[in-house]
């Protein structure tokens, strides 16, 4: 009887929590969850270094046969973003990331692991919705050393947003949901993650701002929402472990929002949520499959199962030949009746070229039509809106409206800092660096950024 062990485990700043989950016979059972403290003093490494010797021993301790272990660091030391390519560049998105990468991010790309995954095609709009991860190296190490002292290896590492996403998927009610958020409670920071088809839109953390009303909270995912046309206009549901873990208001009568209740289901605590998700993905197919390990130091697959799959096949080849002899005449036959077929189609098919551009003619039409009744708001509108947002330590020397679209240059104390800024605005989403940042004399940073108008009322 074949047995999967896999471990789960999800780094904090003073507590690891972690999960072992059990496949036998195709059948997934938790067998145990763990929270573990960080040992204080030291540098970070030191104290994840004794961690590692504590889950090791634990691991020794319950006679674990080769598990497959999956870590995750905390979400607010990760930038997630959802992005937007032409259709054309699926099949090398990754190349296409790489180039352009601090265009989204103010890092080099010798600066930061990353990875990326296809979240969704949109064929009529030819576009291609891409989740992108990134983590400073130097954020990073300490975990990488971690996953070294643990002795059964590690086989990936990511962070605890794309974690949550893949635990949330398996619990029951998430499946009925087509676009949710959740409300994870935690110290010293909560997290609050947009889901949609068990995806993972967007991931963030909450300080202070998770005291305000809900409203407030989650008006990022509200207008990620909006933008994308999620949700058939109705509100949000916002998921929690318990309704009493939101502020005052959060009692679902806003408009924009329902709160409920998350079902755990097998998990003891909705703490445990990150380190099960994390756990799936050694024995199951889970939604998000990022893994910003290098895939030097990735744990190699276990080759006893892939051996007696080259064995299966190696039978199947055998069948095979002997029934193909019987095979070749029968096949022989229905490739001559397609070649008759395709002749006929061939025939009906000789002015599709010319149909088609005139239907790209009409399109082209309708698109000019389109584009020359849009609304955006007035340049003055849009200025007044930028003083009010961005920093008195910031300032701008060009401002140039186009096509339903901003573009700033300026100069500020620290440029990355504008980003979330400016996508907090309701007029404007999409920001994105479209050069380097370069430092003045003063010690500043030149800055050049563009950003999409939102709908205007």
């Amino acid at each position: 009887m074949i047995t999967k062990n896999s471990i789960g485990i999800d780094i904090q700043d003073d507590k690891i929590f972690l999960v072992w989950l059990q496949s036998r016979m195709g059948k997934t059972r938790l067998v145990e969850s763990r929270t573990i403290s960080v040992p204080e003093g030291g540098s970070r490494a030191e104290s994840l270094e004794k961690a590692g010797k504590t889950i090791n021993q634990f691991i020794k301790d319950e006679h674990i046969a080769s598990p497959e272990i999956y870590l995750a660091f905390p979400g607010e030391k990760a930038v997630v973003r959802t992005l937007k390519f032409p259709l054309s560049i699926k099949e090398n998105f990754r190349e296409t990331i790489r180039y352009e990468l601090e265009k989204y991010v103010p890092f080099s790309e010798e600066q930061v692991y990353h990875d990326s995954r296809i979240l969704a095609e949109d064929r009529k709009k030819k576009e291609v919705i891409i989740l992108l991860t990134v983590v400073k190296k130097e954020d990073f190490t300490p975990y990488l050393r971690m996953g070294e002292h643990l002795g059964s290896g590690v086989s990936g590492l990511e962070s605890t947003y794309s974690a949550l996403g893949n635990g949330l998927s398996a619990l029951p009610g998430t499946a009925s949901l087509a676009t949710y958020a959740y409300y994870h409670k935690s110290e010293p920071r909560h997290l609050v993650v947009l889901l949609h088809h068990n995806r993972l839109l967007s991931g963030r953390s909450l300080g202070r701002e998770a005291e305000s009303h809900p409203a407030e909270m989650f008006f990022p995912e509200l207008k990620i929402c909006k933008n994308r046309n999620l949700g058939d206009g109705g509100p949000l549901t916002v998921l929690t472990a318990q309704a009493s873990d939101l502020p005052e208001g959060g009692d679902g009568e806003d408009d924009e929002f329902t709160v409920a209740e998350l079902d755990t289901g097998e998990v003891p605590s909705a703490q445990y949520i990150p380190a099960y998700g994390l756990a799936l993905k050694g024995l199951q197919k889970v939604p998000m499959q990022i893994n910003l390990m290098p895939r030097g130091l990735r744990k190699r697959p276990d080759r006893k199962a892939l051996y007696l799959v080259y064995a299966l096949i190696a039978v199947n080849i055998l069948l095979a030949l002997t029934w193909s002899g019987s095979a070749l005449v029968k096949k022989k036959t229905v490739l001559e009746d397609l070649d008759r077929r395709i002749s006929r189609v061939k025939t009906d098919l000789k002015d599709l070229t010319s149909l088609e551009n005139e239907v790209e003619k009409k399109r082209a039409r309708i698109a000019f039509l389109n584009n020359f009744q849009e609304d955006h708001p007035p340049a003055i509108v849009l200025l007044n809106e930028l003083t009010g947002v961005i920093p008195k330590t910031a300032w701008l020397n060009t401002f140039r409206l186009f096509d339903g679209t901003l573009e700033i240059r300026g100069v500020a104390g620290s440029a990355s800092d504008l980003l979330p800024i400016l996508e907090s605005s309701p007029l404007f989403s999409e920001a994105a660096f479209t050069s380097s940042i370069n430092k003045t004399g003063d010690g500043k940073e030149e800055f050049q950024i563009k950003l999409r108008i939102s709908d205007y009322q």
